[in-house]
């Protein structure tokens, strides 16, 4: 079983953290929107061979296009996704494949840690989602909310079924000390 992440990234200072925190995976993808600092970081970073995918897009000004770019590239069997300011704990490479192992086929979404320390079942670093028979799907902006939505997810939960699994594999913006 391969597993791939896509990380969007705009250029922040964590992007680094969040690649390290991901060479667990069997295929990183990287989709710089618009900036050149990620080029930077991965040329300090030095990771070893073919699995790691570089794309530079036209600034896009929101993790849509990045993330759908990134998603047209995967060869693995199950993608998740990571924002640039986001890092997956110590050990969940392990957590992630033996969650998938006992129910392949599905998606599964495990747990993220905000950074006041709530735990919760929700958002796209913490649900991995399997390839088989999907064609990437749009992520898209709300333009009341401003936020971005995944669709994509909403229909490979609903096309596979979903386990939820209560281990923590996420945190979010491990390096801002502040509240949620």
């Amino acid at each position: 079983m391969k597993i791939s992440v896509v990380i969007p990234t705009i250029g922040r200072h964590s992007l680094a953290a969040a690649i390290e925190s991901a060479v667990w995976a069997d295929e990183l993808i990287v989709v710089s929107d618009g900036c050149a600092g990620a080029r930077w970081v991965l040329g300090e970073l030095h990771l070893p061979g073919p699995y790691l995918v570089y794309v530079e897009i036209p600034r896009f000004g929101h993790q849509g296009l990045p993330r759908n770019t990134g998603h047209r590239l995967v060869s693995g069997d199950y993608v998740g996704f990571l924002d640039d300011d986001d890092a997956y704990v110590e050990g969940a490479g392990p957590i992630i494949r033996q969650g998938i192992e006992q129910a392949p086929g599905k998606a599964h979404t495990f747990k993220m840690r905000k950074m006041a320390g709530r735990e919760q079942h929700v958002g796209s670093p913490c649900t991995f989602i399997p390839m088989a028979d999907c064609v990437p799907g749009d992520w898209w902006r709300q333009k009341n909310r401003g936020v971005d939505t995944n669709v994509f997810q909403w229909r490979a939960r609903d096309t596979f079924g979903e386990v939820f699994h209560p281990e923590v594999i996420v945190q979010l913006r491990p390096h801002v000390v502040g509240v949620d």
